[in-house]
């Protein structure tokens, strides 16, 4: 779980992100945190949507990524 949270400190502490994804972010790190801390299993259909939400947050990083790559791409 160390791991986890690294990760999600990382992908939250940083400047790139627009403030709505980092949000989005932590809401799924929220989310996540409170089926492990009740120690439940979700159903299927909770399951089914918090991958979707965490699919939809990975497609905002990878734009986002790509946008900074493209201006850090630009040679003045």
């Amino acid at each position: 779980m160390d791991s986890s949270n690294n990760v999600y400190t990382r992908v939250i502490s940083t400047d790139l992100l627009h403030r709505d994804t980092k949000e989005l972010v932590i809401e799924i790190y929220e989310m996540r945190n409170r089926v492990v801390q009740a120690n439940i299993k979700p159903s299927v259909n909770a399951a089914k949507d918090y991958l979707l939400a965490v699919e939809q947050v990975v497609k905002l990083i990878e734009k986002q990524r790509e946008s900074v790559e493209k201006v850090a791409n630009v040679s003045w």
